[in-house]
């Protein structure tokens, strides 16, 4: 069974250190080897980037809810010779409100530093991986792709292949359909530090309702997308009134700049580095990811810039299934690498 493959490298992070919503310095990284290991083989990585609450370690359950978990997806399509051997990584993006995007902020910490100086060093010194770009893939779901995407444009030359599953984007459809949950539960409880206060004295907030999540969601994105180190709290500024909830312009300016659907035609030397770039979504994302990978597909034709976009019938959740897809289609940019 894949967990005999799971190994887990510790870190202590630097680039961590004295940020106050970082919620442990120390770095728990779980990989998951191939079925027939070797340390005296050298093996491309596949940085799998989990989604908003996701730990990395979450994404290794033992059993699927549903059908099949994705360790043992992943492990089942390398025993199968689907996808050659690599070595799986999955890195914790946790702070205390949830989730860091994979992006550096004021208040959440350095985490695409700490991905790119951090743990890509400490995963090619510890396991025999092919450590260069061209044998290296990120990708994720939701949040997770996000990431992906965002680290692909800001830091190029660390990874030639970018897999982006639902990637948080346009933010005009997917963030703000959070906004009025979200103010109704600030005025509810008097302020955003009133209902942080309320979320976290639930015996089990993972249990919360449907509204407290989005609310506790928005104060999340906030930190990461306009943080605010001088208000202690919620350590963001919101981008809404909660009165009225309309958008506060100048705060909003700063999420948008955030939105890998709105930023992609600035990078286009960024992109033009990857070999392999999909986009992949459901028809019916909750979220209204489908639109925002649509748009980027779109400035990425006008760019002339390479890539895959693919839609399937479901949406936002209960998709890891669509890895094995994923993976086939990337499986032969990875085979020359697996041999060496």
């Amino acid at each position: 069974m894949f967990q005999q493959q799971l190994r887990y490298l510790k870190l202590e992070s630097e680039l961590l250190k004295g940020f106050p919503l970082v919620n442990a310095t120390e770095r728990v990284l779980p990989v998951l080897l191939p079925p027939d290991y070797t340390p005296a083989k050298r093996y491309p990585t596949i940085w799998m980037l989990d989604g908003y609450l996701g730990t990395g370690r979450s994404l290794m359950s033992e059993s699927g809810f549903l059908g099949e978990s994705l360790g043992a997806q992943l492990h089942r399509l390398q025993k199968n010779d689907v996808l050659p051997e690599c070595i799986f990584v999955f890195p914790d993006p946790t702070t205390r409100f949830g989730g860091s995007q994979f992006i550096d902020s004021t208040v959440c910490g350095a985490f695409m530093r700490h991905l790119i100086e951090e743990l890509i060093p400490l995963v090619d010194a510890e396991l025999p991986t092919l450590a260069h770009a061209d044998a290296r893939v990120i990708c994720g779901h939701s949040s997770g792709g996000y990431g992906a995407l965002m680290t692909s444009m800001l830091k190029p030359g660390h990874f030639s292949y970018c897999i982006a599953s639902a990637a948080d984007s346009a933010f005009d459809l997917s963030m703000t359909q959070s906004f009025p949950m979200a103010a109704t539960k600030f005025k509810k409880y008097g302020s955003p530090e009133a209902f942080l206060k309320y979320f976290f004295a639930q015996p089990r907030p993972e249990k919360c309702s449907k509204e407290d999540f989005h609310a506790l969601m928005t104060i999340a994105m906030a930190t990461c997308y306009s943080p605010n180190p001088q208000r202690p709290g919620i350590w963001c500024d919101l981008p809404f009134t909660i009165e009225n909830c309309e958008l506060i312009p100048e705060v909003w300016q700063k999420w948008l700049e955030r939105d890998p659907s709105r930023i992609v035609n600035g990078h286009a030397a960024a992109l033009k580095k990857l070999k392999w770039l999909h986009l992949d979504c459901g028809s019916e994302d909750e979220f209204g990811a489908q639109f925002g990978h649509r748009r980027m597909a779109q400035t990425l034709n006008d760019m002339g810039i390479e890539h895959h976009i693919t839609e399937f019938a479901g949406g936002h959740s209960g998709t890891s299934a669509r890895w094995e897809f994923r993976f086939t289609e990337l499986s032969p940019f990875l085979r020359s690498f697996s041999a060496r």
